[in-house]
């Protein structure tokens, strides 16, 4: 068992914990964590290279996904007032909200941490730690400027008296590429959420309401063993704009139903679309236009996963897709990217996500080359906009790069299923 010590306080109102150290420069170690203590020993000792290339003595890191892909420390709460102080040896030190410090001990591995009531000045807090732990006077200091506002960055500044400069996505750019125990908790949070595709598929019915799909898709992930999911299950019908969902009161009708979720484990996210065309009756037809849809998603499919190969540039991968979408005869479009990375970054329940790690997505500005084990959802949907019939199709699904071609990690078939009045399938 391992032994636990109560850690001075730095001055009054602080508090703080340690306990013994099972690796030096790193923390204690315990076996109910997400992954095996190597793993995060490995995320760490990695960061610690790359702030030695990148010449930074002192990371503070702020960022959601970040705190808990190195710690798996994670919180509902505000997200401002936590900081992990990194340097070359030492071990890392938690600052946070004492509302908030319990979550260090009860979800990391982190060994010391020391916190404030709201009522005290965080700043000062952070200048102590950085003052007595790390003596950090002269040494160049280092933060993602995404991870805190302009404000908040200067009254830092002035706080500590040195300039704080950008981190440049350092841990968000070593995330894009991940581990292969990453690659498997991916894989096993997609197959829960085609669970909740199948539960909103299976919901679907004229008259139906939206949101009566939605509770069936939710449901359904959580059951299979879902945390609050990365982002809350889109469930639209005929309207064509953005990332608009179901509405109070709006029920099923003749035409298109869209569904986009992510399942989440651990933080780990697998998002999923997949559209359906219901009929009023039987006697009823599909529009052309919608079984054309579906033929050329499929294409795009079989056309760039092949090419999803370490060295190949992202731009590539959009600008092959986007051709393909656009040669439609019905004039639908593909106002957004082909993809965006996916899969580590669901870190704050109720609606984050992460949209593109580092702005790594598929997208005509982005020429960086592809690195096998990125994940990436991979969305050559069509919107149509005009005409009788409007809304969004989209057949999607979380994919990882390898040596051979990008690799779906779902199984359902990318098909549009055409409903009958009570939901079913027609086109089996």
């Amino acid at each position: 068992m391992t032994e636990r010590y109560r850690g001075q306080q730095m001055y009054p109102k602080v508090i703080g914990e340690m306990y013994s150290v099972d690796m030096a420069g790193f923390g204690r170690s315990r076996e109910d964590m997400p992954y095996p203590m190597a793993e995060y020993q490995g995320r760490l000792l990695n960061l610690r290279n790359r702030m030695k290339k990148n010449n930074i003595d002192i990371l503070l890191v702020r960022k959601p996904e970040d705190l808990r892909y190195l710690t798996n420390f994670y919180t509902i709460g505000d997200s401002d007032n936590q900081t992990l102080i990194i340097d070359a040896s030492s071990e890392p030190v938690f600052h946070c909200r004492l509302l908030e410090a319990r979550l260090i001990e009860k979800l990391t591995w982190v060994s010391e941490w020391y916190s404030q009531l709201d009522a005290d000045d965080s700043l000062h807090t952070l200048k102590t730690i950085l003052q007595q732990k790390f003596n950090y006077s002269g040494k160049i200091v280092k933060i993602d400027h995404s991870a805190v506002s302009a404000s908040d960055l200067k009254k830092l500044e002035t706080s500590l008296g040195c300039t704080i400069s950008d981190a440049d996505d350092l841990l968000e750019k070593m995330r894009l590429v991940r581990t292969d125990a990453e690659i498997e908790k991916i894989k096993a949070v997609s197959k829960i959420t085609e669970a909740g595709i199948l539960a909103g598929k299976a919901a679907i019915k004229i008259g139906e309401l939206e949101s009566s799909i939605f509770m069936q898709s939710l449901n359904a992930m959580i059951a299979r063993g879902s945390e609050e999911p990365a982002y809350s299950p889109i469930i639209r019908t005929d309207e064509p704009a953005g990332h608009g969902s179901w509405e109070v009161g709006k029920r099923v009708k003749k035409g298109l139903v869209f569904l986009e979720m992510s399942a989440n484990i651990h933080g780990h996210h697998a998002p999923m679309m997949r559209t359906c065309y219901i009929l009023e009756s039987k006697n009823d037809s599909v529009p052309d236009w919608v079984m054309e849809s579906e033929n050329l998603i499929n294409k795009a499919f079989e056309k760039c996963l092949p090419l999803m190969k370490p060295g190949t540039k992202a731009s590539e991968i959009d600008s092959i897709a986007r051709k393909i979408i656009c040669s439609n005869s019905f004039g639908g479009t593909m106002v957004a990217r082909a993809g965006y990375t996916a899969g580590g970054t669901a870190t704050v329940p109720g609606g984050y996500a992460g949209w593109g790690d580092a702005c790594f997505s598929f997208a005509g500005n982005n020429d960086s080359e592809l690195q096998e084990n990125q994940t990436f959802h991979f969305i050559p949907w069509i919107q149509k906009i005009d005409g009788k019939e409007t809304g969004p199709i989209g057949l999607s699904d979380t994919l990882v790069v390898t040596a051979d071609g990008g690799k779906r990690m779902g199984q359902l078939a990318l098909k549009i299923d055409i409903l009958g009045p009570d939901g079913t399938v027609l086109n089996n």
